[in-house]
């Protein structure tokens, strides 16, 4: 957590100091806000709807995104106030997204037989599994990230298989590339 700061206190003259410092809060600060910006996004256009099989109003759209951002951004507060350390956060952050969404969107992009329910299923439970791991303090010495990937693979190769419907189906997105 604190070897980049240090870096900078010990390394840049001290004009700089105060000006490295910023960037990194700059660079935390960017990095937040378009996360929590791009998480109420997904939960009002396409998390929401998918489940109630509604769409929202365009006039309550605007104001949806809004609670939703803020509830996010709350909880991502509440979040960071429990654990200690950025870096460990970050890492978190990094796990949680790279062992929940890596599979769902390679198979999107390469996989007809991909579907929006192996994506949804595989990315929650393979994301609890993550969380409690971490949260149990990783048991058995096993870094969580990986049984979480191992079991995001297994969950969206085998209910898209399960869900998957040929009149439904759809090409590939990266199909006709290459």
């Amino acid at each position: 957590d604190e070897v980049i700061p240090q870096l900078i206190i010990q390394y840049l003259p001290n004009g700089l100091i105060g000006l490295g410092l910023v960037a990194i809060l700059a660079v935390a600060m960017s990095t937040a806000s378009s996360t929590v910006l791009i998480a109420g996004v997904i939960l009002i256009r396409d998390l929401i709807p998918s489940v109630t099989k509604k769409q929202i109003a365009a006039e309550k759209e605007v104001r949806a995104l809004r609670i939703a951002t803020l509830v996010i951004g709350i909880g991502g507060i509440l979040f960071a106030l429990t654990f200690s350390g950025i870096f460990y956060i970050m890492m978190m952050a990094y796990a949680i997204f790279t062992a929940t969404l890596f599979f769902p969107i390679i198979f999107a992009l390469f996989w007809k037989k991909a579907t929006k329910a192996g994506a949804f299923w595989s990315i929650l439970i393979s994301s609890i599994v993550l969380i409690v791991l971490y949260a149990l303090d990783k048991p058995f010495d096993i870094e969580p990230i990986l049984p979480a990937i191992i079991l995001n693979l297994i969950l969206m190769w085998t209910i898209s298989k399960v869900t998957y419907k040929e009149e439904e189906a759809t090409k590939p997105i990266l199909q006709d590339i290459g």
